[in-house]
């Protein structure tokens, strides 16, 4: 027999003849205490069960409602750490955006005529229709060309992606002020909503997917979409508010846009900045490899994360890492393939290529081609690899604590040596940038099994990296491959 108590509070010592059998919770909220009476019911039967609640009942139906609402079930369990620092972040951005939203749209409608006598709606429609198809075009350009870089640098887009719509908010602004380049403006504008929808939904999902941490990616998004739906309700009614107040005074507009917009960059910048991503891209893969090489220590995620950088990552510079070129990238000659001191089963090729310049051997692609069969494991020795050829290019003077220093010193001295030749030409030969990969292998090779550990140690997951890499895969052997010539094209 169950008998419901509406107590909130608990006074254990004055339940003397009572004992505690059961604790019920709800996710990890306290709602109940199951109490038994440890005097024998009349009669000899059997003694019953008496419910505490733990909570009022308003507390309890307006919470539980809120959480089932608008948190992932199992929350904060199901989700990562820093979900709900994100989450506030992300809701006071939205907020932001939907009220510059609302003056930008305004602005265009009154660019397409709205309230103008002389105005057609065929005209209107047919701008807005042009308008509308140059976004579907600039949308499937931007996902071919930047697809796969999205996954890899999810917080970098989706900054990229915040800063594009608060471009585009700003040229559908201007727009009415400038009427015979009104489509055009329009244009620009669909166009850069194209790739925030493109890199806004997919950046959104890859951290959708690090957030959700009991296999329930697909509540975490509905959760996600139905916050984003509760803080547009709340911009709607800002906006049917502050629309007639403002009317078209000018001045107004354009302050409550750049008041919006810049809480809007800053609220975006602070949403990505908390995410805490537990798998490698190269900018936290190059942070956590310069900390090991350098101090013999591995970054912890959060340190990691906190140093990522989050705008300069995507601009080109320094020696470019190309993973997946095509086999003729790296090797002109079957003496090429013989220069090669690699493990005869290594998965993986490389070639150094140095651009001329006053950043001396600061500057260049580091080409790589790939084998079918490689594995993460493979990626972060290729990478490790990597980042040992950048270290020794990058300074005359290595302070470094890596049990490869001798190595790592003797690398550094070839590159840096006195050679009237080298320091003329300001470039190193094809055969010293081939000695430098065969070198600084033998060091990735002795180190990897630390560094993996290291790793691993750390809470980084290492079955996969996210790696930007082309599709190309090559077999190859000094000693030639099998190929029925007759059946090729």
């Amino acid at each position: 027999m169950l008998v419901l108590s509406n107590e909130v509070h608990i006074d254990m010592s004055a339940s003397s003849q009572e004992k505690v059998v059961a604790k019920e919770s709800h996710g990890r909220t306290a709602h109940h205490l199951y109490l038994q009476n440890k005097t024998a019911s009349p009669g000899g039967g059997a003694q019953g069960l008496r419910v505490k609640h733990l909570l009022s009942r308003s507390s309890r139906s307006i919470g539980q409602f809120m959480k089932a609402a608008f948190l992932p079930q199992g929350y904060p369990a199901s989700v990562s750490d820093d979900y709900l620092e994100y989450q506030k972040w992300d809701t006071a951005q939205a907020f932001c955006s939907y009220v510059t939203g609302t003056l930008a749209t305004r602005a265009v409608l009154k660019g397409l005529g709205v309230g103008d006598k002389a105005a057609s709606a065929a005209g209107a429609t047919v701008m807005w229709l042009l308008r509308d198809g140059a976004g579907m075009v600039g949308r499937v350009i931007f996902a071919w060309i930047q697809g796969t870089d999205l996954d890899c640098n999810a917080k970098q887009w989706r900054l990229v992606a915040d800063i594009l719509n608060d471009t585009a908010l700003l040229l559908e602004l201007v727009s009415p002020f400038f009427p015979s380049y009104f489509l055009l403006i329009a244009c620009l504008a669909s166009l850069s909503r194209a790739v925030v929808g493109v890199a806004g939904g997919a950046t959104r999902a890859s951290i959708t997917m690090h957030q959700a941490r009991s296999g329930n990616m697909a509540d975490v998004a509905a959760k996600d979409g139905s916050q984003e739906t509760l803080v547009n309700l709340i911009g709607l009614l800002v906006g049917i508010i502050i629309t007639p107040m403002i009317g078209g005074d000018q001045m107004v507009i354009w302050s409550l846009f750049l008041a919006f917009t810049c809480c809007h960059l800053i609220a975006n910048y602070m949403a990505v900045a908390v995410v805490k991503m537990d798998r490698l891209n190269l900018a936290r893969f190059h942070i956590a490899t310069q900390d090991f090489l350098l101090c013999g220590s591995i970054p912890g995620i959060a340190a990691t994360n906190g140093r990522e950088p989050l705008l300069t990552v995507l601009l080109p510079g320094g020696l470019h890492l190309d993973l997946g070129c095509r086999f003729g990238d790296v090797i002109e000659s079957t003496a090429d393939l013989h220069a090669f001191n690699f493990a005869a089963d290594e998965r993986y090729l490389m070639k150094l290529k140095l651009s001329s310049g006053k950043s001396l051997y600061r500057s260049g692609q580091i080409s790589v081609a790939l084998h079918p069969d490689v594995t993460a494991s493979d990626m972060i020795r290729l990478a490790l690899h990597a980042e040992i050829v950048k270290l020794c290019l990058s300074t005359k003077k290595l302070d470094i604590s890596s049990p490869c220093r001798r190595e790592m010193m003797a690398l550094s001295q070839f590159v840096f040596n006195d050679d009237e030749h080298r320091r003329e030409s300001r470039l190193l030969s094809k055969e010293d940038c081939q000695q430098i990969i065969n070198m600084s292998y033998r060091c990735a090779t002795r180190l990897l099994p630390e560094f993996l550990a290291g790793l691993e140690a750390k809470g980084w997951l290492v079955d996969a990296v996210q790696f930007n890499v082309d599709e190309w895969r090559s077999v190859w052997s000094k000693s030639g491959i099998e190929v029925d010539l007759s059946k090729t094209l």
